[in-house]
């Protein structure tokens, strides 16, 4: 087609261009997507990647095959839904290119809100969980152990006054009168009564350590077992946040996926102005790439190569008006041929009976001559002919029997099935059904990854309008359009199916 109209062939083949283009960005865009969101293999990211270029290149292959109108309201009907299709995408996947782009910035401060994270997490939600119990295990051994060490200083106390009794004895008993530390002896060695006094404070020294030894043996008994249990309490505590401890940074450490990067990339964007301008820049960019392949259809015109496309469809429309006028004309002509098949049989059985009834007729005559009676005088029908009436009442006859020869060959004709037109109204449902399908699959997809900065419900999006487009084509489809009524309810369902199947998807994902 190209060969009759070299005019346009530059046009064309620049529209091709833009149909490829978008799709290999877009196919890059899914890819760096998913290898960010789910960190598959080189092998998944490539075959996803592929496969949504391949989607592009559908969407805009439909742009450029869509048949331009004069009318503007025309060209929101038809140039509008694949608009928010491309635009959808260009958004959706215009991201991820950017993040590429700045790869090294975002892994800088991926790490530090990673880290604060971390030091939010431990504090707000680890340390509420275990520090108050960990706090009272402390306070109660605090306790304890300071009640024992006072049991204790009371034992050291009451040795270093045994310790000096017994000194001051030595003293009195050699008679020393001073120094060494003797204090307050009479300097006369002996054992004297001034001996048996330091005797006594000694002897109650002696006493008073033993109760006290008695005492701080007593506290540790008792404070023992509370004790290992608080310490026994304090290790699986200590043991259980270690655990979360670790699980909560390899958990943060590990966030690098498509929320945590978008977060990062605005972060750096907001302290620095050259970048986010750039970024800015950068992804209108990537979005009117996306676009190119509408714009070229919009603002391009191919004359000569529009009016053969128009003059090829109008001669398959008439080539296929008139086959079915052929088919038309075919099935009156097989049933004008029935028609007169039934009539010359009906003619030929009325004829034989007229025939057969003037031969009875004829016949009951030459009887009658031979009886001697006169044929002329009217006689009763002997009772076995077959047009005599019966004396007596028939039994009742089953019913259709009373009915005429022709009414029995016309009942006995074969009818073929005429084919009945597809209504409008389901062409209508079906085509609203894939607007509907196409926009919620994307509100899904859109939702979802706002949600999670993950695509797994691409495939659930792209399921559910496959539906719709199902619906379309089997709308324009010549077997649906001139089907039995079987074809009309499956049509029907498919329609219907269209126009609920993308919203209770919403609906699940959403909700």
């Amino acid at each position: 087609m190209l060969a009759q109209a070299p005019v346009d062939r530059p046009v064309v083949i620049g529209r091709g261009v833009a149909v490829v283009v978008p799709a290999v960005f877009g196919g890059l865009a899914a890819m760096v997507a998913v290898t960010y969101a789910l960190h598959p293999s080189p092998a998944v990211a490539l075959g996803v990647g592929m496969v949504w270029a391949l989607v592009l290149v559908f969407v805009d292959s439909a742009i450029m095959g869509a048949e331009s109108r004069t009318s503007w309201r025309s060209r929101i009907a038809t140039f509008g839904p694949r608009m928010f299709i491309s635009l959808a995408a260009a958004l959706t996947f215009a991201g991820p290119l950017v993040m590429c782009l700045y790869t090294t910035e975002i892994a800088v401060q991926l790490r530090v809100d990673q880290e604060h994270d971390l030091a939010t997490f431990k504090q707000s939600v680890i340390g509420t969980k275990y520090d108050a119990s960990l706090a009272a295990d402390r306070t109660g051994i605090a306790a304890a152990q300071a009640e024992i060490d006072k049991a204790n200083r009371a034992v050291e106390t009451a040795q270093t006054a045994v310790l000096d009794a017994k000194h001051q004895l030595t003293c009195e008993v050699h008679g020393v009168r001073a120094g060494a530390g003797c204090s307050g002896t009479t300097g006369r060695a002996g054992d004297g009564d001034r001996a048996a006094i330091r005797r006594d404070g000694l002897d109650q020294a002696e006493a008073r350590l033993t109760a006290a030894e008695a005492t701080a043996r007593r506290t540790r008994e008792r404070w023992a077992p509370a004790i290992a249990t608080w310490r026994a309490e304090m290790a699986r505590l200590e043991a259980a946040r270690d655990q979360e401890d670790a699980q909560a940074t390899d958990r943060y450490r590990a966030a690098t996926g498509l929320a945590a990067r978008r977060r990062a990339l605005d972060e750096v964007a907001a302290a620095d102005a050259g970048v986010a301008r750039d970024v800015w820049i950068i992804s209108a960019l990537l979005v009117a790439i996306d676009l190119s392949a509408l714009g070229m259809k919009l603002t391009t015109q191919t004359p000569s190569y529009d009016r053969l496309r128009r003059s090829q469809r109008m001669a398959i429309e008439q080539q296929a008006t008139s086959g079915d006028e052929e088919t038309l004309a075919d099935v009156d002509r097989q049933r004008l041929e029935r028609e007169a098949r039934s009539d010359v049989h009906t003619a030929w059985v009325e004829a034989h009976v007229e025939v057969t009834r003037a031969r009875i007729r004829a016949w009951v005559t030459h009887q009658l001559r031979d009886l001697g009676m006169d044929p002329t005088t009217p006689t009763e029908e002997p009772p076995w002919t077959a047009f005599s009436e019966s004396p007596e009442p028939r039994p009742s006859e089953p019913a259709g029997a009373a009915e005429s020869v022709e009414t029995l060959l016309n009942r006995s004709v074969t009818r073929e099935a005429v084919a009945v037109p597809f209504d409008g109204r389901l062409r209508r449902a079906a085509r609203l059904g894939t607007v509907l399908n196409i926009l919620c699959a994307l509100v899904v997809i859109w939702h979802t990854i706002a949600a999670t900065g993950a695509l797994a419900v691409l495939p659930l999006g792209l399921a559910v309008a496959t539906v719709g487009v199902v619906a379309t084509v089997a709308a324009k489809t010549r077997w649906f359009s001139q089907g039995s009524a079987a074809m009309q309810m499956a049509a029907t369902a498919i329609a219907f199916g269209g126009l609920v199947a993308p919203l209770l998807a919403l609906l699940v994902v959403v909700l």
